[in-house]
């Protein structure tokens, strides 16, 4: 079982169509990024709820982000907090 991740969010910084970003109060110079359960097309001319969408998105995005540092490609991705 993991051990759930507590993050002190301070103000938001930014909201797009499918994400919203937050600074971090404990971690100056790093920001939370978070996925919304809400899926787009022709630029937000649709929107629509989709429940557990966000969790997917967040795990893709984890995904890639490792795959990358592995690769040896530097990123600003530090870690994962929640699903």
């Amino acid at each position: 079982m993991a051990t759930a991740v507590v993050v002190n969010i301070g103000k938001k910084l930014y909201e797009g169509k499918t994400k919203e970003v937050y600074e971090l109060l404990d971690t100056p110079g790093r920001v939370l990024l978070q996925s919304k359960d809400q899926i787009t097309a022709g630029n937000a001319a649709r929107k629509n709820h989709l429940e557990g969408k966000a969790a997917i998105s967040n795990k893709i995005t984890s995904c890639i982000f490792q795959l990358l540092q592995e690769a040896g490609i530097k990123t600003a991705f530090t870690k994962k907090c929640g699903e």
